[in-house]
């Protein structure tokens, strides 16, 4: 009981960091069979609009709290099938926060097939920190669970896209 208070207490009282979590989308352009997302995945795409609200929305709890740090996960579905949503809240969020004095970061979390260097070099200006590409082990045992929906494995199409943007 002791730590769930102190644990609640800085949550609540840290004002260090505010980390969300950003869904782009609710599609992939994979077929993975185990895919625990495969019934909520609807082809919706975040809409400008939706994505200018949660801007705001975010701005306002930055400033609310006084906030010194904003940290933005981007998520799908698959986040690089949106890109224009993960360049737009990259650039509108590492302005705002620019602006309150606060810094930014984000991170991308991806299956690896559709992300490039270009995306890599644009988004690094906006503070973009991190790509996290997943894999299910060697070509083998990748290619037999992370599968295109035509069936083809994406070991070696994730291996090119991750040594293309290796060191950046």
């Amino acid at each position: 009981q002791e730590f769930n208070k102190w644990f609640t207490n800085k949550v609540v009282e840290d004002k260090h960091l505010l980390s969300c979590t950003v869904l782009t989308n609710f599609t992939c352009n994979m077929a993975c069979p185990y895919c625990y997302q495969e019934g909520f995945q609807n082809g919706l795409f975040m809409r400008k609009d939706t994505a200018k609200q949660t801007c705001e929305w975010l701005q306002d709890r930055m400033e609310r709290y006084d906030m010194e740090k904003l940290e933005l996960i981007f998520l799908g579905g698959e986040p690089m099938l949106n890109p224009d949503a993960v360049r737009f809240f990259s650039k509108q969020m590492w302005e705002r926060c620019r602006a309150l004095g606060a810094e930014f970061e984000s991170r991308i979390v991806t299956n690896g097939v559709l992300i490039t260097p270009e995306i890599v070099d644009e988004l690094k200006n906006y503070g973009l920190i991190e790509v996290k590409v997943t894999l299910d082990g060697d070509r083998e045992a990748n290619d037999k669970k992370r599968i295109f929906k035509g069936g083809k494995g994406s070991y070696d199409i994730i291996m090119q896209r991750l040594e293309s943007i290796a060191g950046r």
